[in-house]
Formats: C-alpha cells, sequence, structure tokens
C-alpha cells in the first residue's frame, strides 16, 4: 500500500474537484492530440511508456497512454495522487527502493515498472487535475531538459483543455443564439403589419403571414399552391427573378435568376378577382445549394396612395398655375427693387463695397470698380459735412457704426462730384453674427435730399400697390423690413413682426411643415416655396403662397432673403367650389345647401324640378316645408360636431312637392365646418327614385353645361382684363419714372402723352370688368369728383400728335 498525503482542507480539494468538472474530460472518447502529447514526452524524456491521467475524488482515470494499455486505478494506489500534490516534476528513480511506490500495482503487478516522472496538470486558478508521466522497466535519472519538456507538456495539455471548453461554449451559445433567432423571427414576422412572405427560387410560395393572407384573402394552403406571377395582374408582370436577357418569355420561365434586391410598383388579384395596388420589396437570400436559395417578399397595400395620386394630379394643375401667378409676382418686384432711385451699398468689415445698385453710383458719380478698389475708403473722403467743413474719415457715419456697432440714421453729407456737388442723407447700419459684438459690415442708404421726399412717396405708394406681402431678413433671420400688406394679413403689427419674425402667425399645425421646408431650401441652396395658412389674431384664417429669394453678396454667399406671400384664399375657395358643382353635377344629383337652422340657401335646378318650387321660393325658406312627416331625423348639431360623430348621414326622405304630391329622394347629408370647427352648413346629394334616372341625367347635363359656360365667360372676361391691365401699369409706372428725369419740354410733354393715354385705356379696362360684376348682380353707381378742363385736356393729348402730323393745329380753348 503507497504512503500518500492527503489534500490540505476539504475546500481546496473541493475546488480542485469543481475545476476538474468543468472541463468535462473524463470518460470521453480517445482524442488524436492528446496520444500525440504522449508520444511527445515518451520521445522527450526516452522512455517506453508515458500516460496522461486525470485524478477524480476516488480513482484515476487515463485520457492517452503511449506504450501501456491505459490505467483506471483506485486513487490511492496511483503515482498521480502523489504528483497533483507537487509543484515541480515528481521524479521516483527507483520504484523498489522508494517507499513512495512501494505498493503500487505498475511496481508489484506485471508491469514491472521501475522508473517514473510525472508533472502536474495545472489550470489558471491554480488547481492540479492531472499528470503527465513517463515510466520505464529500468531505474534511471531525467535531465533538466527533460524535466522542462514534461513540464512544457503539461502546460500545453491543460491549453488544449481551456480551448476544448471555450469552442464546447461558444458551440452552445451559438445553438442558443439560433434557437431564440428562430423564435424571434417566427414572432416577428407573424406580428409585421406589412404582408411578409416567403417563396423559394422558382417563385412559389412557402410561408406567409396573417397580414399577406388577410390583403389578398387567401388561406395559407391556397397561397402556397401559388407561384408570385400566379397572382399578378397580366399587365405587371416584373417578375421578382430576373430571366437571361435572351429568354423569350419571362412569365414561362419565372424562376431563372433571382436579383439580390429589387423594389416596384404592380397589381395583385385577390382571391375575389379585385386589383390591389401594392409596393413590392424582394431580397434573395443566397445558399450554398442553389436550390435552397429563398426569397423574402414583402407588400404594402397603396390601393389608397393611388387614389389620392390621381387626386393630387387635379390639385397639382391648380397649384401649377397659382406658382406661375406668384413667379411673374416676384419678377415683377424684383424688377421694382432694382429701379428703386435710392442708393443702397453693403459694404464689410473693411468698408469695402460688396453690393449696391445703380441709384448708389448715379448719386455718388463713381462706378462699380472704383468702389470696389483695393482703397476702400478713398471713396469716403470726397465727402463734406453739411456745413461744407471737411469730413475726417473717422466721422463718416459708415466708418463710426462699423467702430461702434450703433446704427447711423438720416446723416447729411455733401459728396463732391466731377460736375456739382451732391446734398445726401446717409443711413448706416451696422450688420452683426449671431453673439458677435463686432459688426461684420455694413449697409448704407445714401438718398438725394433735393427728390427725398417725392421718392419716399412714390416708394411707398409703390409698395402699397403692390398685391403681396414683403419681408426682408438677414441671413439669421432678423427682420430688416416689412410692407403693409404683410402686417395685414399676419394680423401683426410691425412691431411684433420685428420681433417673433416671419413665422409667427403660421397655423400651428402648418407651422412644423413650414420650419422644414424652409431649412431644407436653406440647406440645400434652392427656392423656398410653398403655401400655408396664416391664423390672425380675430381667429380668421387665410391661405397664402410664400416665396423667398436669396439676395448675394459679390462672393456669392448669401447677404439676405427677400420673402413675399400672396393671398390665394379665393384660389382655394375656388377650388372646393369647383370641386363641389364637379361632384354634384357629374352625378346628376340632387343639391342643396341649408344653414344649421335648416333654411335652405342654394338649390340646384333639379331641387327645383323635383319640388315644383322655384329657387326664389325656396332661398331662405325652411327646408321642413317640403317634408311630408315620413321621414327620419337628423343627428343633432351636437352629434355632428363630436369627435365620435357621423361624417355623413344617409336616407331616405319622403318630400312634398308644391302641387302636393309625394315624392321620394335617396340622400347623403355631409356637415360643412367652419375654420372654427364648428358645422357651419349642411350639404344633401340625392337622387329621386320615382322618376327615371336618363331624364334626370339630361337634366342635370343640360343644368351643369349651362353652368361652365357662364363661369367660362365671366372667368375669361376677368382674366383677360386683369393680365392685360398688368402690363398697362408697368408702361404707366415707367412713364412716371421718366417724368422725374432731367427731359425737355418735347420730351416732358411726350411723356405726359403716353402716361395719359395710358390711364385712359386703364380706366377702360376697368369699365370692362364691371360687365362681370353686372353679369354677378354686384354693379355698384359711383360718385367721382373730377376736373372737367383737366380731363379734356388730357383728352385730347393723344390726339395732337396725329393732328400735328397732319399739319393741323388743334387746340382747347376755355
Amino acid at each position: 500500500m503507497m504512503n500518500l498525503t492527503r489534500p490540505r482542507g476539504k475546500k481546496t480539494e473541493t475546488g480542485r474537484l469543481d475545476a476538474l468538472m468543468q472541463y468535462n474530460i473524463l470518460d470521453t472518447n480517445e482524442d488524436p492530440n492528446f496520444n500525440d502529447f504522449v508520444a511527445l514526452a515518451a520521445a522527450a524524456c526516452s522512455t517506453p511508456i508515458a500516460f496522461i491521467n486525470f485524478v477524480d475524488s476516488d480513482r484515476t482515470w487515463t485520457k492517452a497512454s503511449f506504450g501501456h494499455a491505459p490505467l483506471d486505478t483506485p486513487r490511492d494506489n496511483s503515482f498521480c495522487a502523489q504528483t497533483i500534490l507537487q509543484n515541480d516534476t515528481l521524479v521516483i528513480e527507483n520504484t523498489l527502493q522508494d517507499e513512495r511506490a512501494c505498493g503500487s500495482e505498475l511496481t508489484l503487478g506485471q508491469s514491472n515498472i521501475r522508473f517514473y516522472a510525472g508533472s502536474p496538470i495545472v489550470t489558471s486558478l491554480g488547481y492540479a487535475i492531472g499528470t503527465i508521466s513517463v515510466m520505464g522497466t529500468e531505474p534511471r535519472q531525467l535531465t533538466n531538459e527533460q524535466r522542462l519538456s514534461l513540464r512544457a507538456i503539461a502546460r500545453q495539455i491543460i491549453t488544449q483543455l481551456e480551448l476544448r471548453q471555450r469552442l464546447a461554449s461558444e458551440d452552445h451559445a451559438k445553438k442558443d443564439l439560433a434557437v431564440r433567432d428562430a423564435m424571434e423571427f417566427k414572432t416577428i414576422f407573424e406580428g409585421l403589419p406589412h404582408g411578409v412572405a416567403k417563396l423559394d427560387r422558382n417563385a412559389r410560395f412557402i410561408d406567409s403571414n396573417p397580414a399577406f393572407l388577410n390583403l389578398l384573402a387567401y388561406t395559407k394552403k391556397e397561397l402556397c399552391e401559388r407561384t408570385e406571377s400566379d397572382i399578378t395582374h397580366r399587365d405587371d408582370l416584373i417578375p421578382l427573378v430576373k430571366a437571361d436577357t435572351t429568354s423569350a418569355n419571362v412569365a414561362n420561365h419565372p424562376a431563372d435568376v433571382v436579383s439580390q434586391f429589387s423594389k416596384h410598383q404592380k397589381r395583385y388579384i385577390a382571391k375575389d378577382g379585385t386589383a390591389i395596388w401594392v409596393r413590392v420589396s424582394s431580397i434573395l437570400v443566397e445558399s450554398e445549394n442553389e436550390n435552397d436559395s429563398i426569397v423574402f417578399l414583402a407588400i404594402e397595400d397603396m390601393t389608397a396612395v393611388k387614389e389620392l395620386e390621381a387626386k393630387a394630379q387635379i390639385a397639382s394643375e391648380s397649384l401649377e398655375r397659382a406658382q406661375q401667378f406668384a413667379t411673374e409676382k416676384m419678377q415683377h418686384m424684383e424688377n421694382l427693387f432694382e429701379s428703386i432711385h435710392e442708393g443702397v451699398l453693403v459694404q464689410d468689415s473693411s468698408a469695402r463695397t460688396v453690393q449696391l445698385n445703380r441709384a448708389a453710383m448715379q448719386i455718388l458719380g463713381l462706378s462699380a470698380e472704383e468702389f470696389a478698389g483695393p482703397n476702400a475708403l478713398d471713396i469716403h473722403k470726397n465727402t463734406l459735412k453739411a456745413d461744407g467743413e471737411p469730413l475726417e474719415i473717422e466721422e463718416h457715419p459708415i466708418v463710426v457704426a462699423l467702430k461702434t456697432g450703433k446704427p447711423q440714421l438720416q446723416v447729411p453729407i455733401i459728396v463732391k462730384k466731377k460736375d456739382e456737388n451732391s446734398h445726401v442723407t446717409v443711413n448706416a447700419v451696422p450688420l452683426f453674427r449671431n453673439g458677435e459684438a463686432t459688426p461684420r459690415g455694413v449697409i448704407c442708404t445714401v438718398s438725394n435730399l433735393t427728390q427725398l421726399q417725392a421718392k419716399k412717396i412714390e416708394l411707398e405708394n409703390t409698395l402699397k400697390f403692390i398685391p403681396a406681402g414683403l419681408y426682408r431678413a438677414d441671413k439669421n433671420g432678423k427682420c430688416i423690413y416689412m410692407n403693409d400688406k404683410w402686417c395685414e394679413w399676419s394680423g401683426l403689427t410691425p412691431e411684433e413682426v420685428v420681433e417673433k419674425g416671419w413665422m409667427a402667425g403660421i397655423h400651428p399645425e402648418d407651422q412644423e411643415r413650414v420650419t422644414v421646408e424652409w431649412n431644407a431650401s436653406v440647406s440645400g441652396n434652392f427656392q423656398f416655396e410653398s403655401i400655408y395658412r396664416l391664423l390672425r389674431a380675430d381667429k380668421s384664417v387665410i391661405h397664402v403662397q410664400a416665396i423667398a429669394a436669396r439676395l448675394h453678396e459679390v462672393d456669392g454667399s448669401t447677404r439676405s432673403y427677400l420673402l413675399s406671400i400672396h393671398d390665394i384664399t379665393s384660389l382655394r375657395e375656388a377650388e372646393v367650389l369647383n370641386t363641389f358643382y364637379k361632384t354634384s353635377m357629374d352625378t346628376a344629383a340632387i343639391v342643396a345647401f341649408t344653414d344649421v337652422n335648416g333654411r335652405i340657401s342654394y338649390a340646384n335646378h333639379m331641387y327645383c324640378e323635383v319640388s315644383g318650387y322655384s329657387r326664389a321660393e325656396l332661398m331662405g325658406s325652411d327646408h321642413r316645408m317640403l317634408d311630408s312627416g315620413l321621414s327620419g331625423e337628423f343627428p343633432s348639431i351636437e352629434t355632428w360636431e363630436s369627435a365620435d360623430g357621423p361624417k355623413k348621414w344617409h336616407g331616405e326622405i319622403c318630400g312634398r312637392t308644391k302641387c302636393g304630391s309625394d315624392y321620394w329622394v335617396a340622400t347623403t347629408v355631409v356637415p360643412v365646418f367652419g375654420n372654427n370647427g364648428k358645422v357651419e352648413q349642411f350639404m344633401s346629394l340625392g337622387r329621386d327614385v320615382t322618376l327615371q334616372k336618363r331624364q334626370q341625367q339630361e337634366l342635370a347635363e343640360a343644368y351643369r353645361k349651362a353652368e361652365l359656360a357662364t363661369s367660362a365667360k365671366s372667368n375669361f372676361l376677368s382674366t383677360m382684363s386683369h393680365e392685360i391691365r398688368t402690363p398697362l401699369n408697368g408702361v404707366i409706372g415707367m412713364t412716371s419714372l421718366l417724368q422725374e428725369a432731367a427731359l425737355t419740354p418735347e420730351q416732358a410733354e411726350c411723356v405726359e402723352s403716353i402716361s395719359s393715354s395710358g390711364k385712359i385705356l386703364l380706366s377702360i379696362i376697368n369699365n370692362i370688368l364691371d360687365f362681370s360684376k353686372i353679369e354677378a348682380g354686384k354693379v355698384e353707381i359711383e360718385e367721382t369728383e373730377f376736373e372737367l378742363e383737366e380731363y379734356l385736356k388730357e383728352l385730347i393729348k393723344p390726339l395732337q400728335f396725329l393732328a400735328q402730323k397732319k399739319g393741323i393745329h388743334l387746340v382747347c380753348d376755355f
């Protein structure tokens, strides 16, 4: 019996056994890697026998052996039990003479072992779980190199065990992850709100989620019996799988080569034969076996989108007309500002001019090249104080504004020019970047004092004449200018506009959209165009179209923005009314409008014919006078206005004609809500079920054509008169500008004749508009005072030129 030393303490042995069990090595199959270790140990130590043993709680188990059969011996009767207690290699040179080996079976048995050397196999936490040992049948010694080799092999064995353990853990984790991923995929697949399906390489359905089946009304079994082309509209056979370009018939070869990813719109045929527009996205999942490749298919119902696209086309045409009108107005405004007689200069922090208009060059008597020269301050040396005293550079209002950062307003100075000196006033306003205390430049306006008042009045009148709201802001959004129209339409005071900016007053429901559009145009460097609503202080709402133009520095950078808005409320209302007429007349319906008290505000021809009353008798009367008493009751006003109330009411109404006979009308009643969310009136659409349908359609079509003809004539007359008046106003405006210039008496007389003729023609055009007012019943008689003598003189001026060419002297004498 061997004399063994037990481990010190139960805790150490328990930890060692736990460490051994973690590697799952006991009683495992033969492993070539461990066989290589024992062969290597035997060769390194020149012994005929080598073992790798692991020490359990009560036995020693052999994982690999060389030159001897594997051993499975009691722990108390083994060399390994002694070896795991050592910190270094255990060497027994002669087992017959060493008491530690006297009782071993290897010593006493048929193995006849006389030499033993073993190194413990120690884990990274310091637990010895086994041994690598070599043995021989003759007593001998072990060299230092052989000891080192044996310890090195022991370290490689523990490295191999830890690698096996890590690989096993990773494999287990991968299996768990694969199971979890499969469960999650199934859950997501079944729960997706959009239709999803799985197809094989031949585009035959394998699986589909409930959303896919519900959309097409197929069962999963029915769908799996079909290919994707079987449920596709014959005009939309765009295959998910793209056949070779030489293939003659894609429909007959649905699955030659699958595209990696594709997205397109097509129509699917539901089980009941209904065509459904869908957006189809497909992706190929390749497999090593080409036949195992699958295609995932996702569909999104596009039926509502297609209906909206048709409606949007109609709205787009109206919007294009409005945009064209706004563009023309914007161009007119740009031309107008370029013709302003007040000089405007923009200068950088070095007083170098970066932008100016023609008026500035004329007033100061300098060219654009002189303004942009290297010695920018030289242009200010040609100035005097208002009293004629020299004006030092440091005292010039532009230089003062740059140094102090404070505006210099209405500063009178004298500009020395080549021919004569000019008395001007200067306004210099410093320009700042956000958060900076030093101005980055200055904007300067120069006005000729001798013409200042006249030009000011002319400019104010011109801006009032422009039928648009104007707002100018620097590139940081700070207000520089706004006109009266802007304040009027936004419902804000000038102080509120300056404080809150141009977005103040935009309807809360449009604020986010307009902000996104503005930011996109600024960052994308393209023109801002938008249509939105303005909510004024009195809760009234107007629709406007906004266009913003960039004003650039000389170097091309943005200097400021000029924004214009145009009231298109009437256009919006006309679109709604036209839609109503088109809908009601196209369906040949009995149409009527009533207020919330049931009084009729509109009734079409068919309504009058069916009821026997004239439109004059119906207008303003209570619709209940037509009720026979057999009809049901409409929902109350409170029910219509509630969040869960009906959007429309359907029913049959029994009416009583003027002559006393009853008639039945299948009617749909729709509430018309105002801007405050309250019901303002009701629109009813019905059809007479007691008369022949053909007769109804003929009467409605005749009425519709008459209304369209009248509307087309009025629209043409109004549009043409307005379109003629627009360029004529430009002619009158330009002649007014010419009259301010220095002209010879003959030239002045000619310009005056042009102006007089233009005003007379404008008056004639205004009279044309009265025809449309007469047809609308809105003609009014105006009483206007005028000077008869001046009027007659203006009247003959155009004729004087023609008379003079014929040698006739035409005079109006009073």
